[in-house]
C-alpha cells in the first residue's frame, strides 16, 4: 500500500478534461464534492453575527423574508 495524500482543488470548468487526463495518467483517485449548500437557517445566522437584521410585526412580512 502506498503513502497518500489528500488534497482539496477548485478546478476551473475548463480544465476539467486536463485534470482528468493527469489523473488516469498517474493513477490517481479523484472524488467529486459538491459544494455545500448554504440553507436559510445558515443564512439567517450569518446575518444575525454581521447584524442585517430588520425589525417586523407583520407576521406575513417575516414569513417571506425567510422563504427567500
Amino acid at each position: 500500500m502506498m503513502n497518500t495524500a489528500t488534497y482539496q482543488l477548485s478546478v476551473p470548468s475548463r480544465d476539467v478534461n486536463l485534470f482528468e487526463i493527469l489523473i488516469k495518467k498517474f493513477g490517481w483517485i479523484a472524488k467529486r464534492q459538491n459544494p455545500a449548500k448554504e440553507s436559510h437557517l445558515d443564512k439567517a445566522l450569518k446575518a444575525a453575527d454581521e447584524e442585517e437584521l430588520f425589525a417586523t410585526n407583520d407576521i406575513n412580512v417575516l414569513m417571506k423574508s425567510l422563504s427567500e
